[in-house]
Protein backbone atom coordinates (compact mmCIF):
# COMPACT_ATOMS: atom_id res chain seq x y z
CA UNK A 1 0.00 0.00 0.00
CA UNK A 2 2.98 2.36 0.83
CA UNK A 3 4.20 1.84 -2.41
CA UNK A 4 0.93 2.49 -4.31
CA UNK A 5 1.04 5.82 -2.76
CA UNK A 6 4.21 6.51 -3.40
CA UNK A 7 3.83 6.07 -7.36
CA UNK A 8 0.45 7.87 -7.03
CA UNK A 9 1.89 10.35 -5.64
CA UNK A 10 5.05 10.52 -8.30
CA UNK A 11 2.00 10.35 -10.97
CA UNK A 12 0.04 13.29 -9.18
CA UNK A 13 3.08 15.36 -9.20
CA UNK A 14 3.78 14.58 -12.82
CA UNK A 15 0.32 15.81 -14.10
CA UNK A 16 0.39 18.86 -11.77
CA UNK A 17 3.76 19.82 -13.47
CA UNK A 18 1.99 19.11 -16.83
CA UNK A 19 -1.01 21.08 -16.25
CA UNK A 20 0.61 24.13 -14.35
CA UNK A 21 3.64 24.40 -17.47
CA UNK A 22 0.26 24.25 -20.14
CA UNK A 23 -0.87 27.16 -17.86
CA UNK A 24 1.90 29.21 -18.03
CA UNK A 25 2.22 29.12 -21.50
CA UNK A 26 4.55 31.99 -22.49
CA UNK A 27 7.29 30.71 -20.30
CA UNK A 28 7.26 27.57 -21.31
CA UNK A 29 6.98 27.99 -24.93
CA UNK A 30 10.08 29.80 -24.48
CA UNK A 31 11.92 26.81 -23.12
CA UNK A 32 10.46 23.76 -24.84
CA UNK A 33 13.36 22.02 -25.00
CA UNK A 34 13.96 22.01 -20.99
CA UNK A 35 10.26 21.29 -20.21
CA UNK A 36 10.39 17.96 -22.44
CA UNK A 37 13.24 17.14 -20.50
CA UNK A 38 11.74 17.58 -17.09
CA UNK A 39 8.75 15.54 -18.38
CA UNK A 40 11.46 12.38 -19.88
CA UNK A 41 13.63 12.70 -17.24
CA UNK A 42 11.35 13.52 -14.23
CA UNK A 43 14.02 16.31 -13.13
CA UNK A 44 12.50 18.87 -10.86
CA UNK A 45 11.11 21.79 -12.28
CA UNK A 46 12.66 25.40 -11.66
CA UNK A 47 10.84 27.98 -9.97
CA UNK A 48 7.96 28.92 -11.42
CA UNK A 49 4.72 31.01 -10.93
CA UNK A 50 1.77 28.99 -11.40
CA UNK A 51 -2.14 29.83 -11.19
CA UNK A 52 -4.12 28.83 -7.64
CA UNK A 53 -7.41 27.72 -8.92
CA UNK A 54 -6.22 25.78 -11.99
CA UNK A 55 -3.42 23.80 -9.79
CA UNK A 56 -6.63 23.53 -7.11
CA UNK A 57 -8.88 22.03 -10.36
CA UNK A 58 -6.42 19.39 -11.63
CA UNK A 59 -5.06 18.19 -8.31
CA UNK A 60 -9.05 17.55 -7.59
CA UNK A 61 -9.94 16.06 -10.37
CA UNK A 62 -6.93 14.12 -10.26
CA UNK A 63 -7.37 13.00 -6.28
CA UNK A 64 -11.60 12.87 -7.64
CA UNK A 65 -10.08 9.39 -10.10
CA UNK A 66 -7.98 8.04 -7.40
CA UNK A 67 -10.45 7.57 -4.63
CA UNK A 68 -13.36 6.61 -7.09
CA UNK A 69 -10.80 3.74 -8.13
CA UNK A 70 -10.21 2.80 -4.46
CA UNK A 71 -13.16 2.92 -3.54
CA UNK A 72 -14.10 0.66 -6.58
CA UNK A 73 -11.86 -1.51 -5.48
CA UNK A 74 -13.39 -2.04 -1.48
CA UNK A 75 -16.42 -2.60 -2.82
CA UNK A 76 -15.72 -5.45 -4.64
CA UNK A 77 -13.49 -6.88 -1.80
CA UNK A 78 -16.07 -6.72 0.60
CA UNK A 79 -20.01 -7.23 -0.21
CA UNK A 80 -20.96 -5.35 2.79
CA UNK A 81 -19.70 -2.15 2.15
CA UNK A 82 -21.40 -1.66 -0.87
CA UNK A 83 -20.75 0.34 -4.18
CA UNK A 84 -22.90 3.51 -2.94
CA UNK A 85 -22.00 3.75 0.27
CA UNK A 86 -18.21 3.35 -0.94
CA UNK A 87 -19.23 6.09 -3.45
CA UNK A 88 -20.51 8.47 -0.77
CA UNK A 89 -17.37 8.55 1.06
CA UNK A 90 -15.14 8.84 -2.02
CA UNK A 91 -16.90 12.02 -2.68
CA UNK A 92 -16.86 13.35 1.35
CA UNK A 93 -13.13 12.78 0.95
CA UNK A 94 -12.91 14.83 -2.54
CA UNK A 95 -14.86 17.77 -1.14
CA UNK A 96 -12.48 17.86 2.37
CA UNK A 97 -9.45 17.17 0.04
CA UNK A 98 -10.96 20.33 -1.96
CA UNK A 99 -11.57 22.50 1.26
CA UNK A 100 -7.74 21.56 2.28
CA UNK A 101 -6.22 22.94 -0.89
CA UNK A 102 -7.82 25.91 -1.04
CA UNK A 103 -6.29 26.48 2.81
CA UNK A 104 -3.23 25.34 1.15
CA UNK A 105 -3.05 28.26 -1.55
CA UNK A 106 -4.02 30.26 0.61
CA UNK A 107 -1.23 29.92 3.08
CA UNK A 108 1.48 29.60 0.32
CA UNK A 109 0.18 32.90 -1.40
CA UNK A 110 0.61 34.86 1.77
CA UNK A 111 4.28 35.35 0.69
CA UNK A 112 2.96 37.06 -2.36
CA UNK A 113 4.61 34.15 -4.68
CA UNK A 114 3.00 30.70 -6.11
CA UNK A 115 5.58 28.56 -7.34
CA UNK A 116 5.21 24.90 -8.96
CA UNK A 117 7.90 23.36 -6.09
CA UNK A 118 6.43 24.47 -3.44
CA UNK A 119 2.83 23.67 -4.93
CA UNK A 120 3.70 20.32 -5.90
CA UNK A 121 5.79 19.18 -2.60
CA UNK A 122 2.26 20.20 -0.62
CA UNK A 123 -0.16 18.93 -2.97
CA UNK A 124 1.13 16.00 -3.14
CA UNK A 125 1.65 15.48 0.93
CA UNK A 126 -2.30 16.71 0.93
CA UNK A 127 -3.25 14.28 -1.65
CA UNK A 128 -1.71 11.45 0.41
CA UNK A 129 -3.22 12.00 3.39
CA UNK A 130 -6.06 12.38 2.20
CA UNK A 131 -6.22 9.02 0.52
CA UNK A 132 -4.90 7.53 3.88
CA UNK A 133 -8.37 9.05 5.50
CA UNK A 134 -10.22 7.29 2.64
CA UNK A 135 -8.70 3.97 3.41
CA UNK A 136 -9.78 4.46 6.64
CA UNK A 137 -12.89 5.23 6.01
CA UNK A 138 -13.40 2.84 3.86
CA UNK A 139 -12.34 -0.42 5.75
CA UNK A 140 -14.37 0.71 8.83
CA UNK A 141 -17.11 0.59 6.66
CA UNK A 142 -16.61 -2.79 5.42
CA UNK A 143 -16.30 -3.88 8.81
CA UNK A 144 -19.94 -2.45 9.96
CA UNK A 145 -18.31 0.36 12.08
CA UNK A 146 -18.00 3.88 11.61
CA UNK A 147 -15.89 5.88 10.31
CA UNK A 148 -12.69 7.28 11.87
CA UNK A 149 -13.96 11.37 12.75
CA UNK A 150 -12.29 13.71 10.59
CA UNK A 151 -10.74 17.27 11.60
CA UNK A 152 -13.22 19.33 10.15
CA UNK A 153 -15.95 17.68 12.36
CA UNK A 154 -14.35 18.94 15.50
CA UNK A 155 -14.11 22.15 16.53
CA UNK A 156 -10.78 22.57 17.43
CA UNK A 157 -7.73 20.31 17.76
CA UNK A 158 -8.43 18.87 21.35
CA UNK A 159 -11.48 17.71 20.85
CA UNK A 160 -10.17 15.69 17.55
CA UNK A 161 -7.75 14.32 19.72
CA UNK A 162 -10.37 13.23 21.98
CA UNK A 163 -12.76 12.14 19.72
CA UNK A 164 -9.91 9.89 17.53
CA UNK A 165 -8.51 8.46 20.88
CA UNK A 166 -12.04 7.47 22.28
CA UNK A 167 -12.91 5.73 18.61
CA UNK A 168 -9.93 4.07 18.36
CA UNK A 169 -9.90 2.82 21.87
CA UNK A 170 -14.18 1.74 21.80
CA UNK A 171 -15.04 1.46 18.70
CA UNK A 172 -12.48 0.17 16.22
CA UNK A 173 -11.19 -2.24 18.98
CA UNK A 174 -13.00 -4.41 20.79
CA UNK A 175 -11.39 -6.05 24.33
CA UNK A 176 -10.14 -8.92 22.91
CA UNK A 177 -7.64 -6.71 20.66
CA UNK A 178 -6.09 -5.19 23.47
CA UNK A 179 -6.26 -8.53 25.29
CA UNK A 180 -4.04 -9.86 22.08
CA UNK A 181 -1.62 -6.96 22.51
CA UNK A 182 -0.77 -7.42 26.57
CA UNK A 183 -0.53 -11.02 25.55
CA UNK A 184 1.92 -10.85 22.79
CA UNK A 185 4.03 -8.46 25.58
CA UNK A 186 4.07 -11.17 28.24
CA UNK A 187 4.86 -13.86 26.12
CA UNK A 188 7.67 -12.10 24.96
CA UNK A 189 8.70 -11.37 28.06
CA UNK A 190 8.03 -14.61 28.98
CA UNK A 191 10.10 -16.47 26.19
CA UNK A 192 13.25 -14.13 26.62
CA UNK A 193 12.98 -15.19 30.61
CA UNK A 194 12.99 -19.27 28.93
CA UNK A 195 16.05 -18.12 26.96
CA UNK A 196 18.26 -16.84 30.06
CA UNK A 197 16.62 -19.44 32.05
CA UNK A 198 18.11 -22.63 29.91
CA UNK A 199 21.65 -20.21 29.01
CA UNK A 200 22.46 -19.74 33.46
CA UNK A 201 21.89 -23.51 32.93
CA UNK A 202 24.06 -23.98 30.60
CA UNK A 203 26.47 -21.57 31.99
CA UNK A 204 27.81 -23.65 34.97
CA UNK A 205 29.44 -26.93 32.92
CA UNK A 206 30.99 -24.30 30.05
CA UNK A 207 32.73 -22.01 32.56
CA UNK A 208 34.17 -25.26 34.39
CA UNK A 209 35.43 -26.28 31.02
CA UNK A 210 36.63 -23.12 29.36
CA UNK A 211 37.37 -21.56 32.76
CA UNK A 212 35.89 -17.77 31.53
CA UNK A 213 33.33 -16.35 33.79
CA UNK A 214 30.32 -17.55 31.16
CA UNK A 215 27.74 -16.23 33.39
CA UNK A 216 28.91 -12.54 33.03
CA UNK A 217 28.06 -12.93 29.53
CA UNK A 218 24.48 -14.02 30.69
CA UNK A 219 23.93 -11.31 32.92
CA UNK A 220 24.80 -9.17 29.66
CA UNK A 221 22.48 -10.60 27.79
CA UNK A 222 19.59 -10.69 30.02
CA UNK A 223 18.67 -7.17 29.88
CA UNK A 224 18.40 -6.63 26.39
CA UNK A 225 16.85 -9.67 26.02
CA UNK A 226 14.04 -8.74 28.17
CA UNK A 227 13.92 -5.39 26.67
CA UNK A 228 14.09 -6.40 23.01
CA UNK A 229 11.70 -9.39 23.94
CA UNK A 230 8.79 -7.14 25.22
CA UNK A 231 9.50 -4.61 22.05
CA UNK A 232 8.77 -7.42 19.24
CA UNK A 233 5.69 -8.14 21.30
CA UNK A 234 4.37 -4.66 21.37
CA UNK A 235 5.18 -4.93 17.36
CA UNK A 236 3.11 -7.94 17.52
CA UNK A 237 0.90 -6.85 18.99
CA UNK A 238 -0.08 -3.67 17.26
CA UNK A 239 -0.87 -5.49 14.03
CA UNK A 240 -4.01 -6.68 15.90
CA UNK A 241 -4.73 -3.89 17.12
CA UNK A 242 -6.35 -0.72 14.39
CA UNK A 243 -4.55 2.64 14.96
CA UNK A 244 -5.22 5.62 13.04
CA UNK A 245 -3.07 7.03 10.13
CA UNK A 246 -1.81 9.80 12.20
CA UNK A 247 -0.53 7.72 14.91
CA UNK A 248 0.50 4.59 13.13
CA UNK A 249 3.64 6.34 11.89
CA UNK A 250 4.62 7.72 15.17
CA UNK A 251 3.56 4.53 16.76
CA UNK A 252 6.16 2.54 14.75
CA UNK A 253 8.45 5.35 15.17
CA UNK A 254 8.88 4.64 18.58
CA UNK A 255 8.65 0.49 18.11
CA UNK A 256 11.87 0.95 15.90
CA UNK A 257 13.34 3.69 18.72
CA UNK A 258 12.88 0.94 21.57
CA UNK A 259 14.60 -1.89 19.10
CA UNK A 260 17.49 0.63 18.56
CA UNK A 261 17.55 0.98 22.44
CA UNK A 262 17.64 -2.89 22.81
CA UNK A 263 20.42 -3.28 20.19
CA UNK A 264 22.58 -0.43 22.10
CA UNK A 265 21.95 -2.24 25.09
CA UNK A 266 23.03 -5.21 23.92
CA UNK A 267 26.63 -3.73 22.25
CA UNK A 268 27.24 -2.14 25.07
CA UNK A 269 27.07 -4.72 27.61
CA UNK A 270 28.91 -6.39 24.67
CA UNK A 271 31.99 -3.97 24.71
CA UNK A 272 32.75 -4.78 28.50
CA UNK A 273 32.60 -8.40 28.06
CA UNK A 274 35.11 -8.16 24.41
CA UNK A 275 37.80 -5.72 26.45
CA UNK A 276 37.24 -8.55 29.79
CA UNK A 277 37.84 -11.18 27.25
CA UNK A 278 40.75 -9.51 25.41
CA UNK A 279 42.34 -9.26 29.29
CA UNK A 280 41.54 -12.93 30.25
CA UNK A 281 43.41 -14.02 26.40
CA UNK A 282 45.95 -11.98 27.32
CA UNK A 283 46.38 -13.42 31.00
CA UNK A 284 46.21 -17.11 30.01
CA UNK A 285 48.49 -16.54 27.29
CA UNK A 286 51.23 -13.74 28.52
CA UNK A 287 50.03 -14.86 32.13
CA UNK A 288 49.36 -10.62 32.96
CA UNK A 289 46.25 -8.75 31.92
CA UNK A 290 46.79 -4.91 31.38
CA UNK A 291 44.13 -2.86 32.78
CA UNK A 292 44.56 0.34 31.52
CA UNK A 293 44.99 -1.49 28.04
CA UNK A 294 41.59 -3.32 28.94
CA UNK A 295 39.98 -0.11 29.88
CA UNK A 296 41.40 1.85 26.27
CA UNK A 297 39.61 -1.06 24.41
CA UNK A 298 36.10 -0.78 26.43
CA UNK A 299 36.02 2.98 26.17
CA UNK A 300 36.92 3.25 22.52
CA UNK A 301 34.67 0.78 21.24
CA UNK A 302 31.62 2.38 23.39
CA UNK A 303 32.21 5.70 21.66
CA UNK A 304 32.28 4.08 18.70
CA UNK A 305 28.90 2.23 19.45
CA UNK A 306 27.41 5.66 20.67
CA UNK A 307 28.28 7.44 17.24
CA UNK A 308 26.83 4.25 15.65
CA UNK A 309 23.87 4.99 17.36
CA UNK A 310 23.45 8.18 16.62
CA UNK A 311 23.73 7.53 13.12
CA UNK A 312 21.40 4.61 12.62
CA UNK A 313 18.70 6.49 14.84
CA UNK A 314 19.23 9.68 12.45
CA UNK A 315 19.14 7.91 9.65
CA UNK A 316 16.68 4.86 10.25
CA UNK A 317 14.27 5.63 12.64
CA UNK A 318 14.18 9.24 12.35
CA UNK A 319 14.08 9.04 8.46
CA UNK A 320 16.69 11.83 7.75
CA UNK A 321 19.53 12.21 5.57
CA UNK A 322 23.09 11.41 7.16
CA UNK A 323 24.85 12.47 4.75
CA UNK A 324 23.13 16.45 4.04
CA UNK A 325 23.01 16.84 7.79
CA UNK A 326 27.14 16.04 8.23
CA UNK A 327 28.11 18.23 5.39
CA UNK A 328 25.72 20.73 6.94
CA UNK A 329 27.45 20.16 10.42
CA UNK A 330 31.21 20.86 8.42
CA UNK A 331 31.37 24.55 9.45
CA UNK A 332 29.38 23.74 13.19
CA UNK A 333 32.48 20.98 13.63
CA UNK A 334 35.17 23.18 12.47
CA UNK A 335 34.02 26.07 14.76
CA UNK A 336 33.72 23.66 17.75
CA UNK A 337 36.86 22.18 17.20
CA UNK A 338 38.81 25.65 17.31
CA UNK A 339 36.60 26.28 20.85
CA UNK A 340 37.15 22.83 22.15
CA UNK A 341 41.11 23.14 21.63
CA UNK A 342 41.68 21.83 25.20
CA UNK A 343 39.26 19.03 25.04
CA UNK A 344 41.00 17.89 22.14
CA UNK A 345 44.42 18.46 23.88
CA UNK A 346 43.56 16.04 26.47
CA UNK A 347 42.16 13.44 24.33
CA UNK A 348 45.34 13.48 22.34
CA UNK A 349 47.20 13.05 25.45
CA UNK A 350 45.39 10.14 26.58
CA UNK A 351 46.12 8.49 23.15
CA UNK A 352 49.66 9.36 24.33
CA UNK A 353 49.41 8.16 27.52
CA UNK A 354 48.26 4.72 26.95
CA UNK A 355 50.84 4.39 24.28
CA UNK A 356 53.76 5.65 26.22
CA UNK A 357 52.72 4.11 29.56
CA UNK A 358 54.58 6.43 32.03
CA UNK A 359 52.23 4.81 34.46
CA UNK A 360 49.06 2.65 35.10
CA UNK A 361 46.47 2.11 36.97
CA UNK A 362 47.40 1.76 40.73
CA UNK A 363 50.65 3.21 40.91
CA UNK A 364 51.94 5.43 43.41
CA UNK A 365 53.21 8.73 41.69
CA UNK A 366 54.36 11.90 42.29
CA UNK A 367 52.94 14.84 40.05
CA UNK A 368 53.20 18.79 40.83
CA UNK A 369 53.67 18.31 44.39
CA UNK A 370 50.47 15.49 44.85
CA UNK A 371 52.03 12.01 45.92
CA UNK A 372 48.71 9.50 45.64
CA UNK A 373 48.00 6.41 43.63
CA UNK A 374 46.33 6.53 39.84
CA UNK A 375 42.48 5.47 40.02
CA UNK A 376 41.32 5.50 36.65
CA UNK A 377 42.88 7.55 32.90
CA UNK A 378 40.27 8.67 30.60
CA UNK A 379 39.91 10.32 27.74
CA UNK A 380 39.70 13.45 29.15
CA UNK A 381 41.29 13.22 32.26
CA UNK A 382 43.44 10.67 35.40
CA UNK A 383 41.62 10.74 38.50
CA UNK A 384 45.14 10.17 41.68
CA UNK A 385 43.62 9.65 45.17
CA UNK A 386 46.63 11.09 47.89
CA UNK A 387 47.65 9.83 50.51
CA UNK A 388 45.02 12.06 52.65
CA UNK A 389 42.22 10.61 50.80
CA UNK A 390 41.65 13.51 48.24
CA UNK A 391 41.00 13.33 44.82
CA UNK A 392 42.68 15.28 42.33
CA UNK A 393 41.86 15.32 38.58
CA UNK A 394 44.76 16.42 36.53
CA UNK A 395 44.06 17.04 32.41
CA UNK A 396 45.89 14.64 30.43
CA UNK A 397 47.63 17.56 28.71
CA UNK A 398 49.35 19.13 31.24
CA UNK A 399 50.80 15.01 32.51
CA UNK A 400 52.49 15.17 28.58
CA UNK A 401 53.82 18.37 28.84
CA UNK A 402 54.94 17.52 32.83
CA UNK A 403 57.40 15.63 34.34
CA UNK A 404 55.82 13.04 36.09
CA UNK A 405 57.94 10.44 38.98
CA UNK A 406 56.44 6.54 39.01
CA UNK A 407 57.18 5.84 42.57
CA UNK A 408 55.56 2.19 42.11
CA UNK A 409 57.67 1.82 38.43
CA UNK A 410 61.42 0.95 40.88
CA UNK A 411 63.10 -2.68 41.50
CA UNK A 412 63.47 -1.41 44.99
CA UNK A 413 62.59 0.31 47.85
CA UNK A 414 66.08 2.05 48.93
CA UNK A 415 66.21 3.15 52.78
CA UNK A 416 69.42 5.30 54.27
CA UNK A 417 69.33 6.24 57.85
CA UNK A 418 72.06 6.98 60.77
CA UNK A 419 71.38 5.84 63.98
CA UNK A 420 73.35 8.59 66.85
CA UNK A 421 74.95 7.59 69.89
CA UNK A 422 76.16 9.20 73.19
CA UNK A 423 79.43 10.74 73.35
CA UNK A 424 80.03 8.98 76.15
CA UNK A 425 80.27 5.66 74.23
CA UNK A 426 83.20 3.98 74.61
CA UNK A 427 84.69 2.53 71.16
CA UNK A 428 84.28 -1.38 72.05
CA UNK A 429 80.26 -0.29 72.48
CA UNK A 430 80.33 1.36 69.26
CA UNK A 431 81.95 -1.60 67.76
CA UNK A 432 79.22 -4.12 68.97
CA UNK A 433 76.84 -1.66 67.75
CA UNK A 434 77.80 -1.74 64.44
CA UNK A 435 77.82 -5.76 65.11
CA UNK A 436 74.13 -5.66 66.05
CA UNK A 437 73.54 -3.44 63.38
CA UNK A 438 74.96 -5.96 60.78
CA UNK A 439 73.49 -8.75 62.20
CA UNK A 440 70.03 -7.61 61.98
CA UNK A 441 70.43 -6.96 58.80
CA UNK A 442 71.59 -10.39 58.06
CA UNK A 443 68.87 -12.00 59.97
CA UNK A 444 66.30 -10.45 57.75
CA UNK A 445 65.45 -12.65 54.13
CA UNK A 446 63.06 -9.51 52.72
CA UNK A 447 66.34 -7.46 51.78
CA UNK A 448 67.72 -7.33 48.27
CA UNK A 449 71.02 -9.10 47.98
CA UNK A 450 71.67 -7.88 44.77
CA UNK A 451 72.50 -4.28 46.38
CA UNK A 452 73.93 -5.36 49.33
CA UNK A 453 73.99 -3.90 52.84
CA UNK A 454 76.15 -0.69 54.07
CA UNK A 455 76.91 -0.10 57.30
CA UNK A 456 79.76 2.40 58.48
CA UNK A 457 80.90 4.49 61.75
CA UNK A 458 80.10 7.95 59.62
CA UNK A 459 81.39 10.97 61.52
CA UNK A 460 81.46 12.53 64.87
CA UNK A 461 78.35 14.50 65.13
CA UNK A 462 77.80 18.05 66.73
CA UNK A 463 75.91 15.99 69.89
CA UNK A 464 76.26 12.13 68.63
CA UNK A 465 78.95 9.43 67.09
CA UNK A 466 76.66 8.61 64.12
CA UNK A 467 76.54 5.66 62.41
CA UNK A 468 75.12 5.11 58.68
CA UNK A 469 73.17 2.07 57.42
CA UNK A 470 71.42 1.74 53.94
CA UNK A 471 68.74 -0.68 53.04
CA UNK A 472 67.32 -1.91 49.80
CA UNK A 473 64.00 -3.70 50.19
CA UNK A 474 63.48 -6.15 47.49
CA UNK A 475 59.63 -5.18 46.76
CA UNK A 476 58.29 -1.88 45.34
CA UNK A 477 55.01 -1.54 47.11
CA UNK A 478 55.38 1.56 49.23
CA UNK A 479 53.72 0.45 51.74
CA UNK A 480 55.31 -2.64 52.08
CA UNK A 481 58.65 -1.23 52.45
CA UNK A 482 56.83 1.23 55.40
CA UNK A 483 56.14 -2.40 57.05
CA UNK A 484 59.44 -3.56 56.95
CA UNK A 485 61.27 -0.77 58.01
CA UNK A 486 59.03 -0.75 61.16
CA UNK A 487 59.99 -4.10 62.07
CA UNK A 488 63.76 -3.35 61.26
CA UNK A 489 63.57 -0.17 63.85
CA UNK A 490 61.89 -2.81 66.45
CA UNK A 491 64.60 -5.05 66.31
CA UNK A 492 67.28 -2.59 66.55
CA UNK A 493 65.73 -0.56 69.71
CA UNK A 494 65.54 -4.21 71.73
CA UNK A 495 69.00 -5.56 70.58
CA UNK A 496 70.96 -2.02 71.88
CA UNK A 497 68.75 -1.88 74.84
CA UNK A 498 69.38 -5.16 75.87
CA UNK A 499 73.08 -4.05 75.06
CA UNK A 500 72.95 -1.40 77.11
CA UNK A 501 73.68 1.36 74.23
CA UNK A 502 71.64 4.47 74.26
CA UNK A 503 70.69 6.63 71.75
CA UNK A 504 71.58 10.41 71.48
CA UNK A 505 69.37 13.42 71.03
CA UNK A 506 70.31 16.96 71.06
CA UNK A 507 71.93 18.01 74.01
CA UNK A 508 74.41 21.09 75.45
CA UNK A 509 76.44 20.99 78.27
CA UNK A 510 77.61 24.45 80.24
CA UNK A 511 80.15 24.47 82.18
CA UNK A 512 80.73 27.27 85.03
CA UNK A 513 84.03 28.14 86.48
CA UNK A 514 84.15 28.90 90.45
CA UNK A 515 86.33 32.38 90.95
CA UNK A 516 87.87 33.53 93.93
CA UNK A 517 86.26 36.43 96.08
CA UNK A 518 89.59 38.86 95.72
CA UNK A 519 89.23 38.75 91.53
CA UNK A 520 85.82 39.23 91.92
CA UNK A 521 86.30 42.48 94.01
CA UNK A 522 89.06 43.93 92.23
CA UNK A 523 86.98 43.85 88.94
CA UNK A 524 84.16 45.57 90.86
CA UNK A 525 86.18 48.43 91.96
CA UNK A 526 86.90 48.98 88.47
CA UNK A 527 85.23 52.33 87.49
CA UNK A 528 82.86 52.16 84.01
CA UNK A 529 85.63 54.09 82.50
CA UNK A 530 88.28 52.61 83.15
CA UNK A 531 90.02 54.50 86.74
CA UNK A 532 90.09 52.93 90.13
CA UNK A 533 87.50 54.19 92.37
CA UNK A 534 88.13 55.06 96.08
CA UNK A 535 87.66 52.92 98.41
CA UNK A 536 84.93 53.25 100.91
CA UNK A 537 85.84 54.84 104.35
CA UNK A 538 85.80 52.20 106.95
CA UNK A 539 82.88 52.27 109.92
CA UNK A 540 83.59 53.69 112.97
CA UNK A 541 84.74 51.37 116.07
CA UNK A 542 82.27 50.89 118.67
CA UNK A 543 85.14 49.91 121.46
CA UNK A 544 88.30 52.15 120.74
CA UNK A 545 90.30 50.53 123.98
CA UNK A 546 89.81 47.44 122.15
CA UNK A 547 93.12 45.19 121.37
CA UNK A 548 93.39 44.62 117.87
CA UNK A 549 95.24 41.74 118.43
CA UNK A 550 98.41 42.53 117.19
CA UNK A 551 100.03 43.41 120.45
CA UNK A 552 100.03 47.03 119.81
CA UNK A 553 97.83 50.09 120.86
CA UNK A 554 97.97 53.54 119.58
CA UNK A 555 99.33 56.63 121.80
CA UNK A 556 99.44 60.07 121.50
Amino acid sequence: MRRRRRSGRAHFALRLLLVSLSVAGAVASSAPAQTSKILEQGESAPAQRVDGDESIATAVRSFSEAARAEAERMADGSPELGAAAAGELASAATDRFRKTLTELVRELQGDGALTLDEVTKAFADARESALASLEEALDARAKGAEPPPAPEESDDSISYVSRLFEYTLVVRNPLHRWLLLLLSIVGGIVAAGSVVGLLRLLSGPLADRVRFPVRRVVDALRGPLYFGAATVGVAVGLTFVWVPVPAADFLWTIVRLLFSCAGFWLGWNLCDLLASGLGWVALRTRGTADDDAVDLVRKSLRLFLLVVLALFVTEVVLDMDVRSLLAGLGIVALGVSLAAQDSLKNLFGSFTIYGDRPFKRGDLVVFKGYFGTIEEIGFRSTQLRTLDGHRVTIPNADIVRETVENVSDRPFVRRRFRLDLVYETPPEKVKEALEIVRAVLDDRDDLSPAHGDRVAFEEFGEHSLRIVVEVHHGTDDFWEAKRRDGELNLALLERFGAAGIEFAYPTEKLYVEARTRAAAAGEASEAPGGRPEPAPAPAPDPDPDRDDGAGRSEED
